[in-house]
């Protein structure tokens, strides 16, 4: 676990690009002749092949210019395997700070691609890039990461000892930007995985379980993947709603078409955690989020429920009970009142989404990209 000094230097050992070089990569510093930011059309023209590219990296992004701008400075010390081709695309769904100007500023150091997603949404943007990345193996990382130097080697190398696996993951270690608040220390078993996106399965390369499947700061997919899977549109992080488990999601859908994956774990990645994300309110929104998803894969389903409000009627008196249970042991601080305030509010984001759907109910669920499922919702507990 490490930290970040405030201003974005690393002051731990364990930071992101002290792993040794992979064999037989070069370190690049301008990496393509790019002197101004390209665009689609620049990039396409004139293609030699339908996907002209061995690789496209994907960053979805939405008004975080510093966070992106450091991701990006990261990149910059990327060893490239020789002779492999790859783009950058940057997928940003109408940002109004620098977002633009960051991008534009690393176009002589990086080979950039800006896609702008009008609609607002990450899986939204995760499936634009899908229909306009040239890469035959897509890459697909966050805009608070920072990646090892042979990350992008360790997966292309991985892609090739595996031929016939389609789906890669690596692992994610949270950096720290200032020293977690007590009561995230205190529950940390928990929150690691959920703020902090730790994910590790070991350090042994291998096919990868059924219910394994790589998190978003380090995941990588043939395009076969994609030929009739894309990732579910109403689920996923957009604005300010919370909802998750689009990940997981995909990979249910990946395992059913009978597609297997493979754990990377020389594809290292590090998640910086701002000081933004440390606090109960971001936190609570985190599982109202998880609430909300849980009704939304149900598909909405009250088949055989009273409702009042729109809401199932046994819910109510549970929510109100359950804030009521969590209000009462944080103010006598009883130990266990932060799995109380877990259950209050995933109990609470299920509420309102019944609620907020109340007038459509009946209706086909719309801007789907596949079936619900009996996935359970990503469970913070059972990743510790």
């Amino acid at each position: 676990m490490g930290f970040l000094g405030g201003d974005g230097a690393e002051t731990s050992s364990d930071h992101a690009v002290g792993w040794a070089p992979a064999k037989g990569t070069r370190v690049v510093g301008i990496l393509f002749d790019c002197g101004k930011e390209r665009t689609r059309k620049d990039s396409l023209a004139p293609p030699t092949r339908v996907n002209n590219v061995d690789v496209t990296i994907v960053i979805c992004t939405w008004n975080r210019a510093r966070f992106l701008e450091r991701t990006l400075r990261h990149f910059c010390g990327l060893r490239i395997p020789d002779g492999l081709e790859w783009e950058l695309l940057i997928d940003e769904t109408n940002s109004t700070d620098e977002t633009p100007a960051v991008i534009q500023s690393f176009a002589d150091r990086l080979p950039t691609v800006r896609e702008v997603e009008p609609v607002q949404g990450l899986t939204r943007a995760r499936n634009r890039a899908l229909d306009t990345a040239r890469g035959d193996l897509l890459i697909f990382t966050d805009d608070d990461v920072l990646v090892d130097e042979d990350w992008v080697a360790e997966l292309w190398a991985a892609a090739k000892r595996w031929p016939d696996a389609v789906y890669f993951g690596g692992p994610i270690a949270p950096l720290y930007v200032a020293e977690p608040p007590r009561w995230y220390r205190a529950n940390e078993r928990i929150l690691k995985t959920f703020v902090g996106v730790s994910h590790d399965l070991g350090d042994t390369e291998r096919v990868l379980g059924p219910n394994e499947f790589p998190w978003g700061p380090s995941m990588a997919y043939r395009r076969a993947a994609f030929e009739k899977i894309r990732f579910r549109q109403d689920i996923g992080r957009r604005g300010k709603e919370r909802t998750d488990a689009e990940e997981e999601v995909l990979g249910e859908q990946l395992v059913k078409a009978g597609f297997t994956g493979v754990w990377v774990p020389s594809a290292k990645v590090q998640h910086v955690v701002g000081s933004e994300q440390l606090t109960l309110d971001l936190v609570r929104r985190n599982y109202v989020g998880q609430g909300m998803t849980r009704v939304r894969l149900s598909e909405w389903d009250t088949e055989g429920t009273r409702l009042l409000l729109g809401v199932p009627r046994w819910m109510i008196p549970s929510t109100a009970k359950a804030q009521v249970k969590y209000r009462w042991r944080r103010a006598t601080r009883h130990p266990a009142w932060f799995e109380s305030f877990i259950d209050a509010y995933r109990k609470w984001g299920a509420l309102f989404e019944h609620w907020r759907h109340r007038r459509t109910r009946g209706k086909a669920p719309t801007d789907l990209s596949s079936r619900p499922h009996s996935m359970s919702v990503r469970e913070p507990t059972s990743r510790s």
